[in-house]
């Protein structure tokens, strides 16, 4: 099991493997000193054997934390030299290490994170960082900096850590009269890989699938697909531009100078030049989530094939996009989607926008939100997580 505990300097909370007890490293957020205790049962018998005033740690173990721990799993890079010896502390306030999701102290593919409880809002806006952020920090055992990037990152799924308190939290959201849903960490419906797709074609039991690359097409069955969500993406690209670089010269550097010089100029070639420019990139998606197969089948505006519309087909590509999840949402009544019946209309406009996203990976946490909220579920879930 891995062993839990906070930065005593910045407070940040950090999850390292047990091997590692006893190392010393630089905690990754404030990079100063950290060492690792050792859990309490091994400091009973280190104490019952009298093998010297703290743990030892072994050359090959503070070798493997140099390119194993850090990068990883803690958050702590191991720091080169001897390990610290000495009595450890007791462990502190337990967390989950670093996600992919952009939620920090939480992870939700550690196996040791399965057991954590949840709180899937009825409403994606219901709790904001500025104005619920106080109010929560507490009850989640966070800083309130800390407080506000959960709820920032929330979109929809609040994430409680080992250091907080689900009753506490459940307090403040029954007092702001917030509908939610308690659920373990483990027992979230997860988010498949994405896939992106050039076509589409349906009839009335199958979804063909022509996946980007591959050669034919893939069935999916309408009674799997659980979640239709659409956005504008928008997201920073870095790319290199070669600048040519010319300045001007003379053919005969005698005449620099005089009069001459001024009919005498040439323009002289130097080596190439080159920048990074960053630029903003938007595009227009969807994505198509089924759990049974489990797939999430990406449509990205200005690469998919519609032909699949005939005759509706428009010269815009965003117009065909919107007809497009028109027509399969209304295979499918009732799924979560994050469009509105004014979104889906057939009224015919041209100017229709998606709800914008910042980025993909705020697209990607919406969509998960989707798979897994319940708009008819009340505060009493016959499942809850207590």
């Amino acid at each position: 099991m891995p062993i839990r505990l906070s930065c005593p300097h910045c407070n940040h909370l950090l999850s390292i493997p047990d091997q590692y007890a006893g190392a010393q490293g630089k905690c990754k957020f404030c990079g100063k000193p950290v060492v690792v205790p050792r859990p309490q049962s091994d400091l009973t018998e280190a104490c019952g054997a009298q093998e010297g005033p703290g743990p030892r740690v072994s050359e090959g173990q503070r070798t493997e934390a140099q390119d194993v721990l850090a990068p990883r799993d803690s958050g702590i890079p191991a720091e080169q030299g001897p390990g610290v010896r000495g009595a450890a502390s007791s462990p502190t306030p337990q967390t989950a290490s670093v996600p992919d999701s952009g939620l920090r102290l939480f992870d939700a593919r550690d196996p040791g994170s399965a057991g954590l409880t949840c709180f899937i809002l009825t409403n994606l806006g219901a709790i904001t960082a500025k104005e619920h952020g106080p109010l929560l920090a507490g009850p989640l055992g966070l800083s309130p900096a800390d407080a506000n990037m959960a709820i920032h990152k929330a979109c929809g799924i609040l994430y409680v850590p080992p250091s907080g308190s689900p009753e506490a939290v459940r307090g403040v959201l029954d007092g702001l009269e917030v509908a939610y849903r308690v659920r373990r960490v483990g027992d979230l419906a997860p988010l498949p890989d994405v896939r992106r797709a050039r076509r589409l074609e349906w009839d009335d039991e199958v979804v063909q699938v022509f996946l980007d690359g591959s050669e034919g097409a893939a069935p999916l069955p309408w009674s799997g697909l659980v979640t239709i969500a659409c956005g504008q993406v928008q997201e920073e690209r870095t790319r290199t531009v070669v600048i040519e670089n010319i300045a001007d010269g003379f053919s005969h550097p005698s005449v620099m100078g005089t009069a001459a010089a001024y009919q005498d100029v040439r323009r002289v070639k130097l080596a190439p030049k080159s920048e990074r420019v960053v630029e903003r990139h938007q595009d227009w998606i969807a994505d198509l989530v089924w759990l049974t197969p489990p797939a999430r089948i990406r449509l990205v505006c200005g690469f998919v094939d519609f032909s699949v519309l005939g005759e509706h087909r428009a010269p815009q590509g965003l117009v065909n996009l919107r007809t497009m999840l028109r027509c399969l949402t209304s295979r499918r009544p009732g799924i979560q989607t994050n469009l509105t019946p004014e979104d889906l209309a057939d009224d015919g406009r041209l100017n229709w926008r998606p709800p914008v996203f910042p980025d993909a990976k705020a697209f990607g946490a919406t969509t998960h939100w989707l798979v897994n909220v319940d708009v008819t579920s009340t505060h009493e879930a016959p499942d809850e997580a207590r």
